[in-house]
């Protein structure tokens, strides 16, 4: 198969109405070229096109940007270093990259994405309940096992090899209703009340979220938490509350491709902990 028909493939799998103007586009390479071997992302870094060279890989599927902004624009970077340095590493290795994001995310049978993070967190994916496509988070929302806050954070470390992670609320708490606002869901700007509705409307004890605006959610939650109620957040950040969807999508690709290898390389957490 070419790179171009798996792109096709994988948009008409997904079924979702995508945008014209959205970031779903071949980043790099020819549609025309032969795949040989995939490897899933959540971000084509210049060490996973490294570790996708040495594998034999010749078509990433991203997630997230390459080039460093969102829609993967190119005209102010022509003359910037680290980009130059990238497209060298780029030519050398002759890897073609598509990003799959709103094809991910606007799936008719749901948010891709999210459902590989429940499957990493264990997490219940009941589709009568939690699959939508409306501005509310319905579908990221769980019943959980009664764990403390502390005990959860703990166990969230170690899933996602974490040394640290930033909390707020008693660690004492009780969560039994959990709900996953990931990536940058916290950080619209024109609906910025939005995550506070979802854990009233959800009736959420704790959110796991992405990306943070400190004014909103945190602000709210930090409140709550002073005068006694039963509210929590815990922060995960982007990469890490999203990449397990990448790694969970290879059994929904494999049989867009049956006959190509697809294997997941790791991104990782960007930040070092000093």
């Amino acid at each position: 198969m070419t790179v171009g028909e798996i792109i096709r493939a994988i948009k008409e799998k997904s079924g979702a109405d995508v945008s014209p103007q959205a970031g779903d586009r071949l980043i790099c390479g020819s549609e025309q070229a032969p795949v040989s071997k995939i490897a899933t992302t959540f971000m084509a870094t210049s060490e996973v096109i490294e570790q996708a060279s040495k594998e034999g890989v010749d078509l990433i599927i991203t997630h997230e940007p390459t080039y460093f902004t969102g829609p993967d624009r190119l005209d102010w970077l022509t003359e910037d270093p680290v980009y130059q340095e990238k497209q060298k590493l780029l030519d050398r290795t002759e890897i073609n990259i598509w990003r799959f994001h709103d094809y991910m995310h606007l799936a008719k049978e749901g948010d891709l994405i999210c459902r590989g993070m429940f499957q990493e967190l264990g997490w219940k994916w009941d589709k009568q309940n939690i699959i939508g496509q409306g501005a509310g988070f319905k579908r990221f929302s769980a019943d959980i096992p009664p764990v403390s806050l502390r005990e959860l954070t703990a166990s969230l470390k170690d899933l996602f090899g974490l040394p640290a992670l930033r909390v707020i609320g008693d660690p004492d708490l009780v969560c039994r209703r959990a709900g996953l606002l990931p990536g940058g869901v916290c950080t619209f700007l024109d609906y910025e009340e939005l995550p506070m509705e979802a854990m009233e409307e959800e009736r959420l004890d704790v959110i796991l979220c992405g990306d943070i605006l400190e004014w909103t959610i945190p602000s709210y939650v930090r409140d709550a938490a002073q005068m006694g109620m039963p509210r929590a957040m815990i922060i995960l950040g982007h990469d890490r509350s999203e990449e397990a969807g990448m790694k969970h999508i290879i059994p929904w690709l494999q049989p867009l491709a049956p006959e190509i290898p697809i294997i997941f390389l790791e991104s990782g957490d960007p930040f070092l902990y000093l």
